[in-house]
């Protein structure tokens, strides 16, 4: 069984052999031997992949707990009429020995939005756009957000969305201290295509919500307190220099 995964061609068997998953074989023959349940058994099947996609492969811990630790926050969701797996910004290390850009320790800092696996209370969810706004415990250091993913099932194939040229949105981790990043909401790009409006890709609005999104994280109960020392460092878009990030109309 193969999927396409950000533009690479994927193995199915090989791929939760890796991860040894236990429910991998009996799920594989039910897939083939129920052509009626076919369809749906495949799309639950990538929908857990699509899971296992995003909790994997990042190694910088967003729940420090040392006594210097710091905090970066960010609102992440998108407007109605965009609907993902689940939304994700990737930051990495910008301290200790020099590194390709591909073995820097790497975190990831993401919004479940459609996803029957994963639980996850959103924040705000109106009319106009649903989202969170997350608070990551770090150890101290200067960081960057480099690039972003998002991810879905559509009918029996697994998509993905990310740029690809890397870009940087640096911040800095200080004890005691939480730094915040801005809200990114993602909006559908549509083009028509004999008079129908298809959505062909998707960009992020970045505004500071710093007033709203820091009163929504003190609001909340029984979750990790926000810092008395929070800065705003939302970026610009100019900063950001890249197509999928764009200003509020």
């Amino acid at each position: 069984m193969i999927l396409s995964y950000a533009g690479q061609t994927l193995d199915l068997v090989p791929l939760l052999a890796m991860v040894r998953w236990r429910g991998a074989t009996p799920l594989l023959r039910i897939i083939a031997s129920h052509p009626t349940k076919r369809i749906y058994m495949l799309r639950v099947f990538l929908a857990v992949i699509a899971t296992l996609f995003a909790a994997c492969a990042t190694t910088i811990p967003t729940e420090y707990a040392g006594p210097d630790a710091g905090q970066v926050v960010v609102g992440i969701g998108a407007a109605k009429g965009i609907k993902y797996d689940n939304y994700s910004l990737f930051f990495r290390s910008l301290d200790g020995a020099v590194q390709s850009s591909d073995q820097r320790p790497t975190g990831r800092l993401i919004y479940y939005q459609d996803n029957r696996f994963v639980a996850q209370t959103r924040d705000y969810d109106t009319a106009a756009e649903d989202g969170v706004v997350l608070v990551a415990s770090l150890p101290p250091g200067r960081y960057e957000v480099f690039n972003f993913q998002l991810a879905k099932v559509v009918g029996t194939t697994f998509t993905t969305l990310r740029s690809r040229k890397d870009f940087s949105i640096p911040f800095e981790i200080k004890p005691g201290k939480a730094v915040y990043l801005g809200n990114f909401q993602a909006n559908a790009v549509r083009q028509d295509f004999r008079g129908t409006s298809i959505e062909v890709a998707a960009v992020f609005v970045v505004d500071s919500r710093f007033q709203t999104d820091v009163g929504l994280i003190r609001a909340r109960s029984g979750t990790r307190p926000l810092l008395a020392d929070v800065t705003d460092a939302t970026p610009s878009v100019s900063a950001i220099a890249n197509q999928f990030f764009v200003s509020p109309k």
